[in-house]
């Protein structure tokens, strides 16, 4: 159980939407409690009001809050099924209908989706271009997804994926030893475009053509979840793929919109009519 309570959970809410207008209540309790502790514990905070204080009287310390309670775990090509499923079926039908589709990752914690990604396009379509777009709440986020830096155990840890899509090729090829940790070397990584987001997504541009947002759903509750479906697919252009997690559900989203249909197979990809 998290150490966090639910009185006091609800206080550094209401702390946060004061100062900073940011509604974390949107967020499933649990995960976010425990997200919580771990701040408490990363900054020596010994109780739920010394983080209030350090909420409000820090505004740095603020964005570090939203960097660390934003935080998933980074696995390569996870879930390698999608990602052979998105190579062989949704990448050429993207290049078929334009010269230089729409891609966004909105919402990200880390650059493990983003960077397998840019892979698969340098070793499976390395003559087409597509126009690239990675969004989060996090300044801290964006700073280190664009450095390209990432821990060893991260590379090693999508190692098994890699070898299964590209048994040819070496990851190593794309990571560099620097320091104690790793530097993704794709030189495609400058064209990407950084944005600093909010939790409504207000401007975002619209007419996207593939939006990956794998694993993310499962922070928000349920109301906010088809809040966020709502916006997410009013961005999508018609035709324009959504890709979301193996273990997340929104099929009672999608019958109450019919805007959406799953393509087959378990990989939770969906196409927007």
């Amino acid at each position: 159980m998290p150490e966090t309570g639910i009185a006091e959970l609800q206080e550094i809410i209401r702390v946060i939407k004061q100062k900073y207008n940011y509604d974390f209540s949107v967020y499933s309790p649990a995960p976010l409690r425990f997200s919580i502790d771990r701040v408490m514990h990363n900054h020596y905070l010994k109780y739920p009001e010394h983080l209030v204080s350090r909420i409000l009287e820090d505004a740095d310390f603020f964005e570090e809050f939203l960097h660390e309670i934003s935080q998933s775990s980074f696995e390569l090509f996870r879930d390698p099924q999608s990602w052979d499923f998105i190579r062989e079926n949704i990448l050429p039908s993207l290049f078929a209908s334009s010269a230089k589709p729409e891609i966004w990752f909105p919402a990200a914690s880390n650059g493990a989706s983003l960077f397998s990604l840019l892979m698969m396009l340098k070793l499976n379509f390395p003559d087409k271009k597509a126009q690239i777009s990675l969004s989060s709440l996090s300044e801290i986020n964006l700073s280190q997804i664009s450095s390209g830096i990432v821990c060893n155990r991260c590379v090693e840890g999508g190692l098994d994926n890699f070898r299964k899509l590209f048994p040819l090729h070496e990851l190593k090829d794309f990571f560099k030893p620097s320091g104690k940790n790793f530097s993704f070397e794709d030189p495609s990584l400058k064209n990407i475009h950084f944005i600093k987001q909010d939790l409504n997504f207000n401007g975002m541009k619209d007419g996207v053509a593939m939006i990956i947002l794998r694993n993310i759903l499962l922070n928000y509750n349920l109301d906010y979840q088809n809040i966020v479906l709502s916006i997410i697919t009013s961005l999508l252009k018609p035709g324009g793929f959504l890709i979301i997690g193996i273990n997340e559900n929104i099929q009672d989203f999608v019958n109450s919109h019919k805007n959406l249909i799953m393509l087959e197979g378990p990989e939770n990809i969906y196409k927007k009519i």
